[in-house]
């Protein structure tokens, strides 16, 4: 059995780590792929002109992903009021991050390539279980 703390480290690093072109997905370009969400991810909330099935199927997929971090959180620290708005903050941390160190050097300190993001992975995970251990403090 896996502990709930590297669960979550494990599901940060997933979050942080550059793609790796699979050759099982031949027709799927993984690193173009990440370059386009981790692109398009900053600007995907102030759009206005997205259609209502894709708003369906990110929601989905990202509400889904969103409560396995959560389910997570919860094993670490099982009296956290707020695991969700928790989970959705790593998330949007990790890929906003990414985003500023590749387009926006001015906004973080971080530096990262398409093939090395663990310093992005280093500064996430120090600030999710500086948190967890706050709270863990407190019980």
């Amino acid at each position: 059995t896996i502990e709930p703390e590297q669960k979550l480290k494990l599901a940060i690093r997933v979050l942080s780590d550059s793609a790796k072109n699979d050759p099982n997905f031949g027709h799927i370009d993984e690193s173009i792929l990440s370059h386009i969400v981790t692109k398009t991810s900053a600007i995907s909330y102030i759009t206005e002109e997205i259609n209502e099935s894709e708003i369906t199927a990110f929601l989905s997929t990202f509400t889904s992903l969103c409560n396995k971090i959560s389910e997570i959180i919860k094993e670490c620290i099982p009296n956290y009021k707020t695991p969700k708005a928790f989970a959705t903050s790593i998330i949007r941390v990790t890929r906003e991050q990414i985003f500023f160190s590749k387009y926006f050097l001015d906004l973080t300190e971080l530096n990262s390539t398409n093939d090395d993001t663990s310093n992005i992975y280093n500064f996430v995970e120090n600030l999710v279980f500086t948190i967890i251990n706050y709270q863990k403090s407190l019980d």
